[in-house]
């Protein structure tokens, strides 16, 4: 095999699967199973007694994903130079329209909490840590539903905008009326609209 066909090989076996690649579906269910054990393991995680008794455990499990979304994740920006299709371009590269799409920031934000967390190890990185459950969002690759969704979110943008003004009105003219109307009886509850 030539070095563009392995590319173009790597690149069918990491996207979604095509109902007659067996390798490129196996792919799929082995990843959204690591997504949802990793879903899993953050949830199980926070439950104190879970969390200082499998202290361990959900140490290594967290090791052994990151490894596999690392190694999935360089693969994918390697592959994504056999792409034919030149929507998928950003500044004439593939590999940076993959890293900056949706599924490439997704895939980058999910694995850097464990290597900031490697470099710094006396930071607190709670906070960066729950960003692992944006892994959840990998399962999206497999299913059309949130693209169809932020497809259609971006089209009626104009709506949502109007929308948000009418809310934005209403708010405020109802924390105006029931300031008015409470503000003599109950002063230390409303004191101000703002309150």
């Amino acid at each position: 095999m030539t070095y563009s066909r392995i590319q173009q090989r790597a690149l069918e076996v990491l996207e979604p699967g095509r109902s007659g690649d067996l390798y490129s579906k196996i792919t799929d269910y082995l990843i959204a199973a690591l997504v949802i054990l990793n879903i899993m393991a953050v949830t199980l995680e926070s439950v104190s007694d879970f969390s200082v008794t499998y202290a361990s455990q959900f140490y290594f499990f967290e090791v052994f994903s990151v490894v596999i979304f690392s190694v999935e994740y360089l693969l994918r920006v390697w592959a994504c130079a056999a792409r034919s299709d030149p929507g998928t371009k950003l500044f004439g590269s593939y590999r940076l329209g993959y890293i900056f799409s949706f599924s490439g920031l997704i895939d980058m934000v999910s694995i850097i909490p464990f290597y900031l967390q490697a470099l710094f190890p006396g930071l607190d990185l709670r906070v960066l840590r729950t960003l692992r459950l944006l892994r959840i969002f990998k399962l999206s690759n497999y299913n059309t539903a949130i693209e169809d969704l932020f497809s259609a979110i971006y089209e009626e943008r104009k709506s949502f905008i109007a929308a948000l003004y009418l809310l934005v009105i209403a708010f405020v003219l109802t924390s105006s009326l029931i300031y008015f109307a409470e503000t003599k009886a109950q002063p230390d509850k409303f004191g101000s609209i703002p309150d």
